[in-house]
C-alpha cells in the first residue's frame, strides 16, 4: 500500500525486480548485477568498474610494485569486468597478475589454509586487489597466519571503499574511493 514517488533498489534478482517494477512507480536500479527481460530496461546508476580497477593497478604500479595478484569471485561479470580492467593496465606495462577465484560464494570462511598457501606461493613484495572489503580483510588474516607483513610483503587494496570495515582491520584496510 505504499505510495512513493520513486524507488532506488540494489536489484539483485529477477524476483527483487519483477516485486518492484510491479509496483508501477518509478525505479532504478543501483547494482552492477545485469538482469534480463524488463529489469534490463530500468535505468541503471553504477559504479565505473573498469575504472576502478584501473586505478587500483595504476596506483599499485605507481608504488613501485612487480607483482601482482586479484581475489574475488569467479562466476560474476561485475567481478570479472573489474579484474579484467586491473588485469590489463597490469598487463599494457608489460606484467603479469595472479588470481585467486573464489568460486560461486563470497566468503572466504573456511579457506583461509587455502588462502594462506596461495599467499606463501606468491612472489614477494606484491600488490594484491580484491573485490570487496570482506577479501580483503580475509587476506590481510591470511598473511598475518602466515607471517607475512602488510603493506610491506602484501600490499592490499580493496575494490571498495566501506569506511568502518577498512578502519576495522589491522593494519588498515586501503580501498579505492568509489
Amino acid at each position: 500500500g505504499w505510495k512513493g514517488d520513486g524507488i532506488i533498489a540494489r536489484l539483485s534478482t529477477p524476483r527483487i525486480a519483477q516485486e518492484l517494477l510491479d509496483t508501477g512507480v518509478p525505479l532504478v536500479n543501483v547494482s552492477s548485477i545485469s538482469l534480463s527481460g524488463r529489469a534490463a530496461a530500468v535505468p541503471r546508476v553504477r559504479n565505473d568498474l573498469a575504472a576502478c580497477g584501473t586505478i587500483a593497478a595504476r596506483h599499485l604500479l605507481d608504488r613501485g610494485f612487480s607483482h601482482f595478484a586479484y581475489v574475488g569471485l569467479q562466476k560474476f561479470s561485475y567481478v570479472r569486468e573489474h579484474r579484467e580492467a586491473f588485469a590489463s593496465t597490469l598487463a599494457e606495462s608489460g606484467f603479469s597478475c595472479s588470481v585467486l577465484g573464489l568460486g560461486d560464494r563470497p566468503e572466504i570462511a573456511g579457506r583461509l589454509e587455502t588462502l594462506v598457501e596461495w599467499l606463501e606461493s606468491l612472489p614477494k613484495p606484491i600488490g594484491i586487489l580484491t573485490w570487496n572489503n570482506a577479501q580483503g580483510r580475509a587476506v590481510i588474516h591470511a598473511c598475518r597466519r602466515a607471517k607475512l607483513f602488510v603493506p610491506e610483503d602484501v600490499a592490499v587494496l580493496s575494490g571498495n571503499d566501506d569506511q568502518l570495515l577498512c578502519e576495522s582491520c589491522l593494519p588498515q584496510l586501503s580501498a579505492i574511493d568509489v
